[in-house]
C-alpha cells in the first residue's frame, strides 16, 4: 500500500490507495479485458468513469445497488464473416395506400445466413431506366448522398432465416417526378427502376443485391 505521502507508480501516476489508481497499471496487470471479472469492471468504473459512455453511467445510477455492482457492458452482436443473403422474389403494389398517402409498396422475399441477432437493413434505391440515380429534394427519403431511397430494419432470429414478405413503402410524391425534378422534359410517362440491397445495419458490407427492377411511372 502507498504511504500517506502518496507514492507514485513506475508510470508516474500519483497513487492514493494502490496500483489500481493508474489506468496503465490496470492494463499491465490485466491485459485482456475479456477476462476481467465483475469486480474488475465495477472498480474500473468507480475510478475512471470517463471511460464509460454517459448514457451507461446515467443508466447505472438509476438502478438498485445490487445491479450497479454486477453491471458489465453487453457485447454488440457482430456480423459473421460468412454472412450472406439471397433475394428470392420481388413484387410491387403500384397504387398502395399508407398513412393516407398513395405510393409504391415493394414486397421482398429473401433469406439471410449467419446474421442471427444482428440488426440488418433492407434498402431500396431508385434509378431512371438508364441507370442514372434519382435525386431527392426534401430530405425525407434519401441516402447520405442525396439519392432517393427507402429502407426497413430487421433482425434475423436464426442463423438461417427466411423472410417470405418484408414490405417497404414510399409515397408517389417522394419520387419527385415532375416537370422540374426527375422529369425535366415533362413526360407523361417515365421509365424508372429500383435496386434492392441487404446490409448489416452498421456496415456497408453488401450481403445481397437484386437486378434493376424496371417499371413505368405514369403522371
Amino acid at each position: 500500500m502507498p504511504n500517506q505521502r502518496h507514492s507514485r507508480c513506475h508510470h508516474g501516476t500519483k497513487l492514493v490507495d494502490s496500483w489500481q489508481d493508474c489506468p496503465r497499471c490496470w492494463d499491465e496487470h490485466i491485459r485482456d479485458k475479456a477476462t476481467w471479472t465483475t469486480q474488475d469492471w465495477t472498480r474500473r468504473r468507480e475510478l475512471f468513469p470517463e471511460e464509460f459512455p454517459q448514457q451507461h453511467r446515467e443508466e447505472i445510477e438509476r438502478q438498485p445497488a445490487r445491479i450497479k455492482e454486477s453491471y458489465v457492458p453487453s457485447p454488440v452482436p457482430q456480423p459473421s464473416p460468412q454472412a450472406k443473403g439471397t433475394i428470392e422474389n420481388i413484387w410491387v403494389e403500384f397504387n398502395a395506400n399508407e398513412n393516407a398517402k398513395a405510393g409504391l409498396r415493394i414486397h421482398v422475399a429473401f433469406s439471410i445466413e449467419n446474421m442471427k441477432d444482428v440488426e440488418c437493413l433492407l434498402a431500396i434505391y431508385f434509378y431512371f431506366a438508364n441507370g442514372e440515380k434519382m435525386r431527392d429534394i426534401n430530405g425525407a427519403f434519401h441516402t447520405t448522398n442525396g439519392e432517393i431511397s427507402v429502407g426497413q430494419v430487421f433482425t434475423p432470429p436464426y442463423q438461417v432465416a427466411y423472410f417470405n414478405d418484408l414490405p417497404v413503402f414510399i409515397p408517389h410524391e417522394e419520387l419527385h417526378v415532375s416537370k422540374t425534378h426527375n422529369n425535366p422534359g415533362g413526360e407523361k410517362s417515365v421509365n424508372l427502376g429500383f435496386l434492392v440491397c441487404l446490409y448489416p445495419k452498421l456496415s456497408n458490407h453488401l450481403l445481397a443485391t437484386s437486378a434493376l427492377q424496371l417499371f413505368n411511372y405514369n403522371l
